[in-house]
């Protein structure tokens, strides 16, 4: 009877888990040649956040990224009782540079 009531209690402590919920920040733009630090984080209201995976592969809460055009990257965050989080997701926007200056207007030199 006694291994069955622990079974019971760890099947009720896997149930009553609250799963962790991820946030990879607010949408950024940069413009082309920039990088931008992504900065993530996670919330757990039964526990603590031990891990974050991003989209990149990058296991630490925050990533630098340099993308070339526009695009979406997502974090995962895993809790102290081994549940991962959804997916959240942040776009970086990319801006095409700035067109360089016309030539300056010099008098004809004699």
């Amino acid at each position: 009877n006694t291994a069955i009531d622990e079974l019971n209690k760890a099947l009720q402590n896997l149930t009553d888990n609250q799963g962790p919920v991820a946030n990879a920040g607010p949408d950024q733009t940069i413009t082309a040649g920039q990088s931008v630090i992504l900065n993530g984080s996670g919330t757990d209201s039964d526990g603590t956040i031990v891990a974050y995976l991003w989209s990149t592969g990058a296991t630490t809460q925050n990533v630098t990224v340099s993308p070339a055009s526009t695009t979406a990257y997502t974090l995962k965050v895993k809790d102290n009782s081994g549940n991962w989080s959804s997916e959240d997701s942040v776009t970086v926007t990319v801006n095409a540079p700035a067109p360089p200056p016309p030539p300056a207007n010099n008098p004809p030199v004699a």
